[in-house]
């Protein structure tokens, strides 16, 4: 029997099993970038509505030592500000729903201390945050 001496090409079978190793190893990567995606979508979420109520947070504090007869309001879905001269407005980034859970703060004159608590909404997540203005009194 005569011998191939020129066997330099790879087989069927050898292609073949390069062929279904790379592919699974590109679906594993797919997968794992598919999940990555996922999971910096839904930290980016959070952290978007962590950044509303910090800004929310400010805006009436700051609103809450600058104007002894500011008003807190509601307005549709959010909460605004009235009698207020440097601030006056909705509170907020404008594109969030704001839920109070006390609505016993609304619409009256804010005094040296109150609690609320505010819940952001984006639509498909909350963040529910417990807010302390208060301001010091003068000294007499």
């Amino acid at each position: 029997m005569r011998q191939l001496k020129n066997e330099a090409g790879m087989s069927l079978m050898e292609v073949l099993a390069v062929l279904v190793i790379g592919t699974m190893f590109m679906m594993l990567a797919m997968t794992m970038i598919g999940l990555n995606m996922k999971s910096n979508a839904a930290q980016m979420a959070k952290t978007r509505l962590q950044q509303e109520a910090n800004l929310v947070t400010a805006e009436l504090a700051e609103a809450h030592r600058q104007c002894p007869d500011m008003l807190l309001l509601k307005e549709g879905q959010a909460l605004s500000i009235e009698g207020c001269d440097f601030k006056s407005g909705r509170v907020g980034g404008g594109i969030y729903t704001h839920h109070l859970h006390s609505e016993d703060i609304l619409n009256r004159p804010l005094g040296d201390r109150e609690t609320l608590t505010v819940t952001v909404m984006d639509g498909k997540s909350e963040l529910t945050v417990p807010i302390t203005l208060s301001r010091l009194g003068t000294l007499n």
